[in-house]
């Protein structure tokens, strides 16, 4: 299982098939030259468009089951979630 240095990355590769480490340098290929050819571009794009991009892939990473059933044996860790999430929704921007 490929790994990236958060779960939103694991999850986008997983989801897009990726098998071995080889996928992260293939994501890394493909940054360094967004960086180098499309920085222009994206420097255009409105920073809610680009939280939208963020939103759409990680959303698979809400499993509200989960949710409940760390609710179930750990309530306090359940308030840390909580809060969490909210944090993010809230004042990240």
């Amino acid at each position: 299982m490929p790994a990236g240095g958060g779960t939103s990355q694991t999850a986008v590769a997983r989801t897009a098939g990726a098998q071995s480490q080889a996928a992260s340098a293939v994501v890394a290929a493909v940054a360094f030259a967004t960086l180098l050819f499309l920085a222009p571009v994206l420097e255009l794009m409105p920073n809610a468009t680009l939280a939208a991009v963020v939103i759409a892939y990680s959303i698979g990473l809400v499993n509200p089951a989960e949710m409940a059933a760390i609710r179930r044996v750990r309530t306090m860790e359940f308030g840390w979630a909580v809060n969490a999430c909210l944090g993010v929704m809230l004042l990240a921007r």
